[in-house]
């Protein structure tokens, strides 16, 4: 508690107004290196002779009671369910665990849906986006990753198992399912996704869970070429340098989907008006950029 003034300080001492205390004491610090102006002394001479110094002491000491009479309310009121007989370390302990045990906020829980053809780049915006949420906290599942010799995207090396292909859409079901079960803070479904009730159970289990849902479409046509051109394109055997499906098909897919497999694709797709349409990065040099990724994840899109 600060100490009230004494009487040798009193000339310089101004009067108790009604301001809070802080600024009251500022005026005290300021003025005590200064000679107090004329009329503040004949104030100070006035008290002197019409009350006690004690008087003129009550209203500072008043309010310091009532500061630290406020200080211990707001205490009390913090810990009202902790019980009295506990220590300070086990009142920490308590909150603390208290705090862990809550759920991840809803604004830090996401489901993406990465949707594009073989060869837009998928795998590399699912690894970019892991990347800037950290490893730990995502969970991504493609149907690709169990055709790795790593049992995981990218890792070892990538050979197409038709045996077990109808059992790789069960397991990534599971996958992402238990992932919503077990709270992870990013879930990404990383496949083609051609038809909507593809990824839309995804999408129904992950508003249940409370996750916010994002559809990012790497785009496979141009205002100048559509997809349903690249039909063409098979048929006659020829590379067109600005349809981006010529590009996939040829230079990307890992796979190196057959033509017949791919016009199945192609008129299989539908489009998806809540999906964010984002350009593909065929150029192995490009690469997503932070500002990019915050931007995109960023975008309130409401499903």
């Amino acid at each position: 508690m600060k100490q009230a003034p004494t009487s040798k300080t009193k000339e310089n001492t101004p009067i108790a107004t009604k301001a809070p205390e802080k600024e009251y004491d500022q005026s005290m610090a300021t003025k005590a290196n200064t000679k107090a102006p004329a009329a503040e002394k004949e104030c100070d001479q006035s008290i002197a002779t019409e009350a006690p110094e004690k008087e003129c002491d009550e209203p500072i000491a008043t309010k310091e009671i009532a500061h630290q009479q406020a200080l211990s309310a707001a205490v009390c009121e913090q810990t009202q369910n902790i019980s009295d007989t506990e220590t300070p370390c086990k009142q920490l302990q308590k909150l603390e665990k208290a705090e862990a045990e809550e759920p991840i906020a809803v604004d830090n829980k996401i489901f993406i849906v990465l949707r594009g053809y073989p060869g837009a780049g998928k795998s590399t915006l699912c690894r970019a986006i892991k990347a800037y949420y950290g490893e730990s906290n995502c969970i991504a599942c493609s149907y690709d990753k169990y055709h790795w010799s790593g049992n995981d995207d990218g890792k070892g090396e990538f050979k197409f198992n038709p045996s077990i292909h109808k059992q790789t859409k069960q397991w990534c079901k599971d996958e992402i399912m238990q992932s919503f079960e077990n709270n992870v803070s990013v879930i990404i479904a990383d496949n083609a996704h051609f038809e909507k009730w593809e990824y839309a159970k995804f999408i129904t289990a992950a508003q249940t869970y409370h996750y916010r849902v994002l559809v990012i479409e790497i785009r496979s046509e141009t205002p100048h070429i559509a997809r349903i051109e690249h039909l063409k394109h098979m048929q006659q055997k020829y590379r067109h340098k600005q349809c981006l499906l010529c590009t996939m098909q040829h230079d990307r897919c890992k796979m190196r989907v057959a033509d017949h497999i791919l016009s199945i694709f192609i008129n299989k797709w539908q489009n998806d008006a809540n999906a964010i349409a984002v350009d593909p990065k065929l150029d192995e040099t490009e690469q997503w950029s932070t500002a990019e990724l915050k931007k995109l994840l960023s975008t309130s899109v409401v499903i």
